[in-house]
């Protein structure tokens, strides 16, 4: 298994970076979270999905199918607990 690392940019910003060398960046406020994922193309823009509530990161988790991102957000939520 792959371990994630798991980068605190700022108070409310993380970037993890997946063992399959995915970045995702990881905002989180008082409403809920916002996902970016960055991906080849679009000009190098990261793709953001936005999440609101108490368990938003397991929203996050239930939303992407791909299991390096899914493993990420559990270790990001395994890290904050």
């Amino acid at each position: 298994m792959n371990a994630t690392l798991i980068q605190q940019e700022t108070e409310t910003f993380y970037t993890l970076t997946t063992g399959k060398g995915k970045e995702i960046g990881v905002s989180i406020n008082d409403r809920g979270c916002s996902i970016y994922i960055q991906r080849n193309g679009l000009r190098g823009l990261p793709m953001g999905r936005h999440f609101f509530g108490a368990d938003a990161l397991v929203q996050a988790v239930e939303a992407y199918k791909a299991a390096d991102i899914k493993t990420a957000i559990r270790a990001l939520i395994s890290e904050l607990a």
